[in-house]
């Protein structure tokens, strides 16, 4: 799959999600592998035990196993992130005990969730309708941030 088919495949996605579309469209859609390229959820699961597989219709606005089939989000980068203003003086632990909640979401949801290292992971969670998480690390300022994570699915995208 080249950049452009990927790219044409993630607005696809968002159009989808705010309008009512043909069977064709849909049938695309459903087809694609939707990638999500940041999500700050390592937070919610390490400062607030966010559960992945929550199913609370309150929680608006925030990813969920169900979110994601129901969007057929097949590929989210869990963004790895220590603020620097609140994890002073414990920078690397904050960091790997993120890295460790999105393994451990992976373990407490093995039915809908996997971990994923490469295009062929990816490639196995979609066949079998399980979410591909994978990690980005970001660090500094949001324009450095950016770069990141363009860098990251350019790179998964010219792998294909």
């Amino acid at each position: 799959m080249n950049i452009f088919r990927s790219s044409l495949f993630l607005l696809l996605s968002a159009s989808l999600a705010a309008q009512t579309v043909t069977p064709r469209a849909r049938a695309i859609h459903n087809s694609a592998i939707v990638v999500d390229t940041h999500a700050d959820t390592p937070q919610r699961f390490l400062y607030e035990n966010f559960d992945i597989g929550n199913t609370d219709p309150k929680d608006i606005g925030h990813i969920s196993l169900d979110k994601a089939r129901a969007g057929n989000l097949g590929a989210e980068f869990f963004s790895i992130w220590a603020d620097p203003e609140t994890t002073s003086g414990h920078f690397a632990k904050s960091t790997f005990d993120m890295i460790d909640s999105v393994y451990e979401q992976a373990a407490r949801h093995p039915d809908r969730m996997m971990m994923a290292f490469s295009v062929a992971d990816i490639e196995r969670a979609h066949k079998q309708k399980k979410l591909a998480a994978l990690m980005e690390s970001k660090a500094g300022t949001p324009s450095k941030t950016t770069f990141t994570c363009c860098a990251t699915i350019t790179a998964w995208a010219c792998a294909t």
